[in-house]
């Protein structure tokens, strides 16, 4: 009596949902992520917060401060399968009262559970940098 081979479908299904279930630095585009308006600050000030911030929390992948971008890389750890986050400020021109920082999360696994709040954290510390009021009282007092 020969051996019956181990069904290949289990894993063939799992390889299938795990490509599936990943993201990339493409997927972090602006639009739905978390915003927060800015105003009596210079564009070189909230470029130089947001940056700082994205350099204490991130690997910096992208940075193009002509366009308001900055993307960067959650890696993984112990803790976390990883992000990918971009934080995007218009209008990215001097010379305007008021700024919108939008703040983009992406986890690197889809099914991933348990991620900070990233988006929320990156916003708060670049307040913080600027001097401005809590964002968030009820959260930061």
């Amino acid at each position: 009596m020969s051996a019956r081979p181990a069904p290949q479908w289990p894993f063939l299904a799992a390889l299938a949902l795990s490509l599936v279930a990943c993201q990339s630095m493409s997927d972090v585009k602006p639009g739905d992520g978390r915003k927060a308006t800015i105003s009596g600050k210079t564009y070189e000030q909230v470029w130089d917060a947001a940056y700082k911030v994205a350099d204490e929390h991130f690997e910096v992948r992208e940075q193009d401060k002509a366009r308001g971008v900055i993307r960067a890389e959650r890696t993984m750890s112990a803790f976390s399968s990883g992000a990918w986050v971009g934080i995007y400020i218009t209008p990215s021109n001097p010379g305007v009262s008021t700024y919108t920082v939008e703040v983009v999360r992406r986890k690197k696994v889809v099914t991933q559970a348990g991620e900070q709040d990233w988006e929320y954290k990156v916003l708060r510390d670049i307040y913080r940098r600027l001097g401005l009021p809590a964002l968030d009282p009820s959260r930061d007092p």
